[in-house]
């Protein structure tokens, strides 16, 4: 049975024959990833100490690139920096221009190199193929800056669900081409959480985003793909709501938030758990029998007849953990059945 025909068999929770791989360890993965990309150019895409990026934002020590329209810094180079200048932190006055510039070319077929990604997909037709979306927060996250952004829930809700909704029609388009190149799956990198909750409340999710997550995944679903969602930090108050509009796997990194008889009582024979073990609370400890013994518990709770697929977090220097304390979880998984 390939790596594909598993992945789909642990997503629809059909009896796979044993739990999804996606591991670092060469010929462990049944998951070939792809990047879609952004689709704008940009005057200083790589990173670097460029002069007029650094005026822009007085006194940063470390590196800058710009994305999207925003400047991110690092200060190391293993990392992959954070926004430190939003194109629209100053207000909503240029969202038109926006939009047209950095939302809207990803709707063009023509701002792809589709022939190249329908041969990445026969190229790897024995895997589960997947692809990232523009995301619907992240993006405006960035643009208007973290603090904006919450003061916009409450206090330009319509700009920012405008905003959010135009990310849902980029992604919308990005999943037509996907489907006509036959990639399985679409993947969205939005975080959500903090240690214990959400950052923003329940109710503005669901007023702002939640009718955007749900035109995509039935775009998604009419095409028979799968969609997969990131988010980092506890999102206990709307896995209801992703359940619901047919999120088909969660990629937490942070599985040890939640109470695992909880979380699988909300998600069992609906949607699958795609994650290490838990890269804040027990792979940083390298202790052996503490991360084998939370890997069983894994598989214990959410291996049903499908429903788990076992990854290693990609960049296992960044977060202080040896290789070998990843394989420690990988002996476990491996050896599932």
């Amino acid at each position: 049975m390939t790596g594909r025909e598993i992945i789909k068999r642990v997503l629809e929770f059909d009896n796979p024959p044993r739990i999804g791989y996606n591991f670092i360890t060469p010929g462990f993965s049944d998951i070939a990833g792809c990047g879609f990309g952004a689709v704008t150019g940009e005057d200083y895409g790589e990173w670097g100490r460029h002069p007029e990026l650094l005026a822009e934002v007085p006194g940063f020590p470390g590196e800058v690139c710009r994305r999207s329209g925003n400047i991110y810094g690092r200060l190391g180079r293993r990392t992959n920096g954070e926004c430190i200048r939003g194109a629209l932190e100053g207000g909503w006055d240029n969202l038109d221009g926006y939009i047209e510039t950095y939302i809207g070319p990803y709707r063009d077929q023509k701002n792809y190199a589709l022939d190249n990604l329908a041969q990445w997909a026969a190229n790897n037709r024995g895997m589960f193929t997947m692809a990232p979306l523009i995301s619907l927060q992240s993006l405006a996250r960035d643009t208007r800056t973290i603090g904006n952004m919450l003061a916009d829930t409450a206090l330009e809700p319509e700009n920012l669900k405008r905003f959010v909704g135009e990310c849902a029609g980029a992604a919308i388009a990005q999943v037509d081409m996907l489907h006509g190149c036959n990639i399985d799956s679409a993947v969205m990198y939005d975080d959500w959480g903090l240690q214990n909750a959400l950052y923003i409340s329940p109710d503005s999710w669901r007023g702002i985003w939640k009718g955007a997550y749900e035109r995509v995944v039935a775009r998604l679903h009419g095409h028979g793909m799968k969609f997969m969602l990131h988010s980092c930090g506890c999102v206990r108050d709307i896995i209801g709501d992703f359940v619901e509009i047919g999120v088909d796997a969660f990629q937490f990194d942070q599985p040890a938030l939640y109470d695992f008889d909880w979380f699988a009582a909300q998600i069992g024979g609906r949607a699958a758990l795609w994650s290490p073990v838990d890269i804040q609370k027990v792979l940083p400890t390298g202790d052996k029998a503490k991360i084998q013994a939370e890997a069983a518990r894994m598989i214990k709770a959410f291996h049903k007849g499908g429903g788990l697929i076992a990854k290693d977090y990609p960049s296992l220097a960044d977060i202080g953990v040896e290789d070998g304390w990843a394989q420690y979880a990988r002996d476990v998984f491996i050896g599932a059945e």
